[in-house]
């Protein structure tokens, strides 16, 4: 019988709870103090013991992101290897894998920002992870199309934070785009409601789009407010089993 694979997804907005990096300012946000809130994110892993855990806005380079990563290390997670870059402190989507789970990096879909995702393959599941620019960029959206088009007759789930939520926008085409090549929003095939809010201004931001194969893999899928809730991330984790 095959092993089920748990996966977490969660913005952790650098560390910084609900405070913004962009409006806070340099030296501001590097004087902040985020223990508590890598403590609590730490501890929520520790808690819902993750096969693959998909962590964005992870502030690489940071003196509290070692901490985390030393940590994680200690719990029996590596790291998926990173994509070359020249940031002192780049802002990613990092994933953290079961040191016993073997697995295989993918090729990352993304050309210019290729920080923004990571892709691997584990058995016979390829794992995206990927957070979407919240401009909109057309390039982005149609190299993660593509990558779908490429492996949508393999289990394939792309999980992240898509900052898609609102009709007219030229994002929600893209994603209806998406979805008409008959890939499974797996939150709404399961009866789930749109509504549910991920992010603190009260959209679902956070998506597990998989193709059909997969969607009948799909044991569980949850929305956990818990972090938001208390104000230690301004995204709800968005958790799979499969």
């Amino acid at each position: 019988m095959r092993k089920k694979m748990k996966i977490v997804s969660l913005n952790i907005n650098n560390f910084g709870g609900f405070k913004c990096k962009k409006n806070c300012g340099y030296e501001y946000w590097k004087k902040l103090d985020k223990t508590e809130e890598a403590t609590e994110i730490l501890g929520y892993i520790q808690f819902e013991k993750p096969d693959i855990s998909v962590l964005h806005e992870f502030e690489l380079n940071a003196e509290i992101a070692k901490e985390f990563i030393k940590s994680m290390n200690l719990l029996g997670y590596e790291i998926v290897p990173i994509e070359q870059h020249n940031y002192k402190y780049p802002s990613i989507t990092i994933m953290f894998v079961r040191k016993e789970l073997l697995f295989n990096k993918l090729e990352n879909p993304h050309k210019e920002k290729s920080l923004r995702a990571s892709v691997i393959k584990a058995g016979e599941f390829i794992v995206y992870g990927l957070h979407i620019p919240p401009v909109f960029d057309i390039s982005f959206w149609d190299e993660m199309i593509d990558f779908y088009k490429q492996h949508d007759a393999e289990k394939l789930v792309i999980i992240g934070d898509y900052n898609v939520y609102d009709i007219g926008t030229e994002q929600k085409q893209k994603f209806l785009e998406l979805l008409s090549l008959n890939a499974k929003d797996a939150w709404l095939e399961k009866g789930n409601a749109n509504s549910t809010r991920t992010h603190i201004k009260g959209r679902r931001l956070d998506y597990a789009v998989m193709t059909p194969s997969l969607f009948e893999c799909l044991i569980d899928i949850r929305i956990d407010p818990l972090l938001l809730n208390n104000g230690k991330t301004d995204h709800a984790a968005l958790i799979i089993e499969i």
